[in-house]
């Protein structure tokens, strides 16, 4: 038996905060690249709100996105950033790409007061560089565990100089600059690229590479909040059993409404192939010799308990025998 929410959605939600929210325009290299060859039904739901409208909205439009993708600061008022530092502090996931339409201090504050990332967009000299992962283990790297070299195909001729004591750099440029941060910021993940994803610092979005770093990334910053509406016995999430049923999730806050969720076993534990002839004899041959020792065990304790018996009956043969002899001097 396998339980479902009908009408429930897999697909995380993604949402772009642009200059103008116009997606299809100011987001176009990447939207594609995480959309293409996906069924509708599947894949991300991708939306855009502009910077003003994010401020005007605040943590309303927040709520139910998987992660969040900031490619310009525009519009993007005190409100708005306060807003995304608490979507993040709260385990949400941000990724920054400081272009041509990002303001290097407005951006420090999407991370929250106290977030040490620093960004200039002033005063690094233009030139081409190429981008060499610092962590080639790290989960945005994974697709190019076994080649990490084809990231170097890629040409940025404008960057932005960017930096925390609280960061890690996972990336660096050929000329030595943090080319890929992640900063700390509560329970969330933050990634902060140093270039755009839009074709106009970089040819990034022109290249194949561009296509799994992108799903890459979303994929790590997703993960920080869960949106599934079917889990595994051993992936539920706190506040549902862990047994297969359908469940009622509260909402991750006060404005979050409730949903249902699925809770199934999994069905790779009722795959026979998993398990070959060999190893089933192997197994079984463990468990039989297993069982040796707990019998023997039983067999020393009842020959234990009829050396006690023994001991007894001497005990009170002993004890008639003195009897006796107490009896025959008295007479």
């Amino acid at each position: 038996v396998r339980y479902a929410v009908l009408g429930g959605t897999t697909r995380p939600a993604l949402l772009f905060v642009t200059g103008g929210g116009e997606l299809n325009r100011e987001a176009f290299y990447l939207q594609h690249a995480l959309t293409a060859g996906i069924p509708s039904d599947a894949g991300y739901r991708v939306t855009s709100v502009s910077g003003a409208q994010l401020s005007a909205a605040a943590g309303e439009t927040l709520t139910s996105s998987a992660a969040v993708i900031v490619l310009s600061t525009r519009g993007l008022e005190r409100r708005g950033r306060e807003a995304l530092a608490s979507y993040v502090r709260n385990g949400g996931g941000v990724l920054v790409a400081v272009g041509p339409d990002v303001d290097g201090d407005v951006v420090a504050d999407v991370l929250g007061s106290g977030s040490t990332l620093r960004v200039a967009t002033a005063g690094v000299r233009p030139g081409p560089r190429a981008l060499a992962p610092a962590d080639v283990r790290h989960p945005i790297f994974q697709a190019f565990a076994a080649n990490p070299a084809v990231l170097g195909l890629v040409t940025f001729d404008t960057v932005a100089r960017i930096g925390g004591s609280a960061c890690q750099t996972l990336a660096r440029f050929t000329t030595g600059d943090a080319a890929v941060l992640e900063c700390p910021a509560g329970d969330g993940r933050a990634l902060v690229l140093a270039s755009d994803v839009g074709n106009r610092w970089n040819d990034f979005p022109l290249h194949a590479t561009f296509v799994p770093f992108a799903h890459e990334v979303v994929r790590y910053l997703a993960s920080a909040r869960v949106h599934a509406s079917e889990y595994l016995v051993a992936d539920a999430p706190a506040g549902v059993p862990r047994r297969p049923g359908v469940f009622t999730l509260a909402g991750a806050s006060q404005s979050a409404p409730a949903r249902r969720v699925a809770v199934n076993v999994d069905p790779r534990e009722a795959d026979p192939s998993r398990l070959s002839v060999d190893e089933f004899l192997s197994a079984v041959t463990r468990m039989k010799d297993a069982g040796l020792s707990p019998a023997r065990v039983e067999a020393r304790q009842q020959e234990d308990e009829q050396h006690l018996w023994l001991y007894l009956l001497a005990i009170m043969t002993i004890a008639l025998a003195l009897e006796g002899v107490i009896a025959a001097k008295t007479v």
